[in-house]
């Protein structure tokens, strides 16, 4: 009797059941389920919906064994299985896809699938392509991912009805896809998502991420299309080479919603390829949009070692800068620290290097 106290005690708490939750969250699936079975109070939190608010999805490609694909059937199983039962519940997903598309197994066609159909998503992070920093060649040919697997990949995109941040930070914007297999046109096709307020293209999600140098991105006039169905966007960030007047015109356009306030550029240059030329910026383009929309800012990120000169072809005079972070294989002489100290010494509000 004296054992059964001591061990009814022991798993008592008097912590709200808030504060439960996040603990659990910061564990893998596996503990919060042994966690589960410890008690009745914590099988309950279990099947809280607040602790499967948000969920991450591990897919691996490329390998082709026997073992490797018997694994994946295994893990594909054991995640529609969990999906069917917490799906609901999932506001912020998190597509992490290691490796080709191609190697992708059919087993996960009817997992994503459950997934459009069940999630009321209000946050989507796509990780989906083929570099891993340390593990694949910048070089390496990408191979051309299969339809059916673009196809149950953008269902969640087709299928989105309360998505109001989306983050590609990693995707195979592989040129002449057809409709259907292209996500910046599946986008604009789906009426739902004039309610995104926050719109990310390619932009590394902390200063430690690699990035590929110069990777396959949408070209201006796509970027400029999706720009004009997302009528209520509030902050963007994409490459500068996806940057142009006519984007900073369509922000001033007097018919949208609700009025961009911030635009994340990640600066990505290269001499010898035209399509990575930083590009030039009028300065009335900038102005209309800044007097029309007071609070709008900039923040820059410099990846290249880029002369003053080119960058300010796209950080004019007038350009709203409140902060800008040369990253570690950046160069940053006299001339550039005394021209964006000078220029934005009104805005800037924070520098790193």
């Amino acid at each position: 009797m004296e054992e059964n106290k001591c061990q009814q005690r022991l798993f008592r708490t008097d912590l709200p059941i808030e504060l439960i939750i996040h603990i659990l969250q910061f564990l893998p699936l596996s503990s919060k389920y042994r966690a589960s079975m410890v008690c009745h109070s914590m099988y309950n939190v279990f099947y809280d919906p607040e602790l499967w608010r948000q969920y991450e999805l591990f897919i691996e490609g490329d390998k082709d064994t026997p073992m490797y694909s018997d694994y994946m059937i295994m893990k594909a199983k054991k995640a529609k299985i969990l999906i069917s039962k917490f799906g609901k519940y999932f506001k912020i997903l998190i597509i992490n896809l290691h490796g080709h598309l191609k190697g992708m197994r059919k087993d996960w066609h009817p997992v994503l699938l459950k997934l459009s159909n069940q999630c009321s998503l209000e946050k989507l992070i796509l990780k989906v392509g083929t570099f891993s920093p340390g593990c694949e060649s910048l070089r390496k040919i990408i191979p051309r991912p299969p339809k059916e697997d673009m196809i149950a990949l953008l269902s969640l995109i087709r299928n989105a009805e309360r998505i109001k941040q989306l983050d590609i930070q990693c995707w195979p914007f592989l040129p002449d896809y057809p409709e259907d297999q292209d996500i910046i046109k599946v986008i604009v096709r789906n009426p739902t998502f004039h309610r995104l307020e926050h719109l990310s293209i390619l932009w590394p999600e902390s200063r430690q991420m690699l990035s590929v140098y110069q990777p396959t991105l949408p070209n201006k006039r796509m970027v400029l299309q999706l720009v004009s169905h997302l009528k209520n966007l509030k902050s963007l960030g994409l490459r500068s080479t996806m940057l142009s007047n006519d984007l900073l015109k369509e922000f001033a356009h007097c018919e949208r919603v609700d009025k961009i306030q911030l635009m994340k550029i990640y600066v990505t240059h290269g001499k010898s390829n035209p399509q990575f030329h930083i590009p030039f910026i009028d300065p009335s383009s900038r102005k209309r949009l800044t007097d029309i929309n007071p609070n709008f800012s900039v923040n820059c990120w410099v990846i290249p070692r880029v002369q003053v000169a080119v960058l300010s072809n796209m950080l004019t005079f007038d350009c709203p800068l409140s902060r800008v972070v040369f990253l570690e294989w950046s160069r940053v002489n006299d001339l550039i620290l005394e021209s964006i100290t000078t220029k934005y010494s009104k805005t800037l509000k924070r520098f790193e290097l």
